[in-house]
C-alpha cells in the first residue's frame, strides 16, 4: 500500500512474528516502518542509524530493560516523538502507565489490528 503520510514509526519487541505482524498492520494502514529492535540496547542504537522516528511501538516487557524507563531516555532523544506501548496482558494500572513513563498511548496486544491503526491516526494527528 502506498504511503498515505510521513508518519515515521519504529517497532520494538523481542519476538520477530510480533515485530512482522506489527509491520504489516502498521505499513498497511500507510505508515512507514523505519526501524525495528529486538531488545532497548538495539532500540537506542537505532538513533544513529535510523531517520528520525515520530512514533515509537514498544513491547512493556521489552528484554534487557527496566520497566519502561526506555520511554523516558527516548524522550530525551527525540523530543516530540509519540510512544505507544503494548502487551500482551492487560494493566489494571494502565493509568499510571501512561502518566509515569509519559506514554501516549497504551494497547492491549490481542487487540492489535484494530486499536493499532486507531491509536496511529489519533497520534499522527496529535
Amino acid at each position: 500500500m502506498p504511503q498515505i503520510n510521513d508518519l515515521t514509526v519504529v517497532i520494538a519487541d523481542r519476538h520477530p512474528l510480533i515485530r512482522n505482524v506489527i509491520k504489516e498492520i502498521v505499513q498497511h494502514a500507510g505508515y512507514n516502518v523505519v526501524a525495528e529492535a529486538a531488545n532497548g540496547t538495539a532500540l537506542l542504537e537505532l538513533q544513529q542509524n535510523a531517520a528520525v522516528p515520530l512514533v515509537f511501538i514498544i513491547n512493556t516487557k521489552l528484554p534487557d530493560t527496566d520497566d519502561l524507563d526506555i520511554c523516558l531516555t527516548l524522550r530525551q532523544h527525540y523530543p516530540g516523538c509519540k510512544i505507544l506501548a503494548f502487551s500482551f496482558s492487560p494493566n489494571p494500572y494502565t493509568e499510571a502507565l501512561l502518566q509515569r513513563y509519559d506514554l501516549d498511548a497504551y494497547i492491549h496486544e490481542f487487540n492489535v489490528p484494530n486499536q493499532l491503526t486507531d491509536a496511529l491516526q489519533q497520534l499522527s494527528t496529535s
